[in-house]
């Protein structure tokens, strides 16, 4: 959910639903900020396993986001220009950011110049756990997941399009409390 939801808002950050011949970046967007775990069909299907996820590299992300700025103009026949590419791209990295905040494990975001890998020294989104749906955590977490990263991505979506800040903050101080008692509850996950 965090994922697409990050996705989409790149896409509605920069383009209006009712532009008809930018629709066609959603779907690309939400696939590029889910795109780098495409990894997890190695493991599920031939149960490889490396030692680095290196599709959870800028390299690849930003490699994947210029690959679709490629293609899509040619399949859909939009213009190829820097907001394309912006969007796309920013939907990719997308993944890491998150993955980064959940901390759990760390991320190869500068390979192939460092092998070493990052990661946070604080949980702010929780891990979604077994993906099951009889696992009570996993839906837990996705609510608290949901309850972190929606708010925030419905402002940056509303900054970009010139929603004063001081606006946002007079309508969305209820969502501002629920949000901070999500982040709460996530941050107290991971001790």
């Amino acid at each position: 959910m965090g994922h697409a939801g990050a996705g989409a808002a790149a896409f509605l950050a920069a383009y209006r639903w009712r532009n008809r011949g930018a629709r066609v970046v959603l779907p690309a967007a939400v696939a590029l900020a889910m795109a780098p775990d495409i990894d997890y069909l190695a493991l599920w299907l031939f149960q490889a396993r490396g030692p680095l996820r290196l599709t959870h590299s800028l390299l690849f992300c930003l490699a994947a986001a210029l690959l679709v700025w490629w293609l899509l103009p040619r399949v859909a026949g939009m213009r190829r220009d820097a907001k394309l590419l912006l969007v796309l791209s920013a939907a990719a990295c997308s993944h890491l950011l998150l993955d980064w905040l959940v901390g759990v494990h760390g991320l190869p975001l500068w390979w192939p110049l460092e092998q070493r890998a990052c990661a946070s020294p604080i949980g702010v989104l929780p891990s979604a756990g077994r993906v099951d749906v009889g696992n009570r955590y996993f839906w837990r977490n996705l609510l608290i997941e949901c309850g972190v990263l929606w708010p925030v991505l419905l402002a940056v979506v509303a900054l970009c399009r010139g929603v004063r800040l001081r606006t946002m903050l007079r309508a969305g101080l209820p969502v501002l409390a629920a949000w901070a008692v999500f982040v709460a509850w996530s941050v107290s996950l991971s001790r």
